[in-house]
């Protein structure tokens, strides 16, 4: 069994003796260290690579919505400890939209999410830039907002990861304070379909 590796041995010795084979054999040692530098470079370099974040990396698209009892009250939720932002604040619901979404699956998937309960939409409002505080940056999200319907019967509040602390239901002119700056550019911007909204189903402003 020795006979065949020595004289393999012999054979490499003998074709590495030529200096054009070890030329061959340093350069292919080489381009292998370059590559593997090149790799581990790139890997590192992927490593860095911030995960882009809606609103600050690109322009995210959310679908805030309101939801009403059909009484004239509207739900509010004081957002808690661990939310991303705004600590504190009093804010509608809503969330950014899935791939492959419509707006108002969004609006509704997010209302089961939240609050466990389903809903009608009364009302799709129109869509306006909004620029909320993201970690300490401006950021650009732009908004699709509705009016949705639920029975209060049905919501099942359950603090989730302490991003809601607690939950209201309100007239829309006793607002709870202090308001999360983007339910309040959303209601300022729709200041008079609300107005409209609420005096065709309660017949009052």
């Amino acid at each position: 069994m020795a006979l065949p590796f020595i004289t393999a041995l012999a054979g490499a010795t003998s074709w590495l003796s030529k200096p054009k084979n070890r030329k061959t054999v340093s350069n292919t040692i080489t381009a292998l260290k370059n590559s593997s530098e090149l790799f581990e470079a790139g890997k590192q370099r992927l490593q860095s690579l911030k995960t882009p974040k809606s609103g600050l990396d690109y322009i995210g698209v959310i679908t805030p919505f309101f939801c009403h009892d059909g009484r004239g009250n509207f739900l509010f939720y004081k957002r808690g400890p661990k939310s991303k932002d705004e600590v504190g604040k009093w804010d509608c619901s809503g969330g950014s939209m899935k791939r492959g979404e419509q707006p108002e699956q969004s609006a509704l998937r997010k209302l089961k999410e939240q609050f466990g309960c389903d809903g009608v939409i009364s009302k799709e409002l129109q869509p306006l830039s909004i620029f909320p505080k993201v970690d300490g940056q401006v950021s650009h999200f732009l908004a699709i907002p509705f009016i949705i319907r639920i029975d209060p019967r049905c919501v099942n509040f359950s603090p989730t990861e302490e991003k809601i602390e607690q939950i209201g239901w309100y007239r829309l002119n006793e607002l709870p304070t202090p308001l999360h700056p983007g339910a309040r550019e959303v209601l300022l911007a729709n200041e008079k379909e609300f107005q409209n909204f609420r005096k065709k189903l309660f017949g009052f402003i």
